[in-house]
């Protein structure tokens, strides 16, 4: 699933390398027009959160006062082109914050396998009502088979990261459990001395820590993501590569293994997020800037090549992102 401001466009994923994007397809989401714009908020079983909103107005943010995070958020199946609108109550912002500068958005999307039951979640940050080092958080659920929405404890210690000049952020579902990276632990030289990574358990709506591998190098930068159906963590050290681990227990330290180690020709890449093995056990990677293609590297030649996803729209091609999914038949209507 390729987003690009306002197109979305699906790829099948080869098993081999071969050119992306001879079998693109253009896809037409919910409530989209002429002016509208899309962004994914989380996936799970071949399911999108998406939101839509108005590309001359673009995302919300602090300053634009909006009432509305955006005009419609809703959940969507592509391969069924089911979908369903979601209450204003997940993205409206409250009165008194809509012009608060130091106002954040968190989202996350995932199934509670015990009541077969699918949840949103959204987290809304306030930096300003507190003194306290780090914030305040409000936090909501939304049951999908309830039709509910519900106010739940606040996070309890661990802030999630946001960055600078980004108010909307997402997290990452993988085992029953949403994550999203939290604010790290920064050294005197300006790097990372720690990253955890708070979790989410969409069962029993309990926030918890992530253990995270044992990291043999300094780094500056971190993304994680899902692969495998593992959690994975990515990071850019000191002296210019990228390491991947994957954890493949889930929620055992130990199983933590790393999985690739990437050269780097400069430290302009600022994210990465790895996207799928092949059968001949290369790998697909998308970084950040990405412009319009994505990196094939092949470990047993420590070779990276470019490939060109000739398809996307000319407009924006820095701002399209990877979002690997499985087509599924899973229906909304419940």
């Amino acid at each position: 699933m390729i987003p690009c401001i306002n197109d979305m466009c699906s790829i099948d994923v080869p098993n081999s390398y071969r050119p992306l994007s001879e079998n693109a397809v253009y896809l037409d989401y919910p409530f989209e027009t002429d002016s509208s714009a899309v962004s994914i908020l989380g996936s799970c079983n071949g399911i999108f959160l998406i939101g839509i909103y108005n590309q001359y107005v673009g995302q919300w943010n602090p300053f634009s006062g909006n009432e509305l995070v955006y005009s419609y958020l809703c959940l969507w199946n592509p391969s069924t082109k089911q979908y369903k609108k979601l209450p204003t109550k997940l993205f409206e912002m409250p009165k008194d914050q809509r012009r608060n500068q130091y106002c954040k958005i968190v989202f996350g999307f995932g199934y509670d396998s015990s009541t077969d039951d699918y949840k949103v979640v959204r987290i809304f940050y306030d930096y300003y009502q507190s003194n306290l080092p780090y914030l305040e958080s409000e936090v909501h659920v939304y049951s999908i088979r309830r039709h509910t929405c519900k106010r739940i404890q606040d996070i309890p210690s661990l802030p999630i990261h946001i960055k600078l000049l980004v108010f909307i952020e997402y997290g990452i579902y993988v085992s029953g459990v949403i994550h999203w990276l939290a604010k790290p632990t920064v050294a005197t030289d300006g790097r990372f001395s720690s990253v955890p990574i708070v979790s989410f358990d969409v069962t029993s709506e309990k926030f918890r820590e992530v253990q995270m591998p044992d990291f043999d190098c300094t780094f500056d930068l971190m993304s994680f993501g899902v692969l495998e159906e593992c959690l994975c963590v990515y990071v850019r050290c000191d002296d210019m590569h990228v390491d991947g681990f994957m954890m493949k227990e889930y929620g055992v330290k130990e199983s933590w293994t790393k999985i690739f180690s990437v050269g780097l020709s400069s430290n302009s890449y600022t994210r990465f997020k790895a996207l799928w093995f092949t059968n001949d056990g290369d790998l697909y990677l998308q970084t950040c800037p990405t412009n319009d293609y994505i990196i094939l590297y092949e470990p047993g030649k420590e070779r990276m090549m470019r490939l060109k996803l000739c398809d996307l729209p000319t407009t924006y091609p820095q701002h399209f992102k990877v979002e690997p999914y499985i087509r599924s038949l899973v229906s909304l209507k419940v």
